[in-house]
């Protein structure tokens, strides 16, 4: 996985508060692509999903 710390500023807007989820995944899926030789879609999108948890920039919704 990338740098934890790359991945969450491009989760952040310039004054630094978080942007939106589906923003966040989007940039973070484009970046993934990007810096991948073998272009795998779902691998991509599972990278991304785990980079998104270990960010934890957004809480997570509960079943109660």
């Amino acid at each position: 996985m990338q740098d934890l710390a790359s991945l969450r500023a491009l989760c952040l807007n310039e004054d630094g508060s978080v942007r939106p989820r589906a923003e966040c995944r989007a940039t973070l899926i484009n970046h993934f692509i990007l810096a991948s030789d073998d272009l795998d879609v779902d691998g991509v999108e599972t990278q991304v999903d785990a980079a998104m948890r270990e960010l934890a920039l957004w809480e997570e919704a509960t079943n109660v």
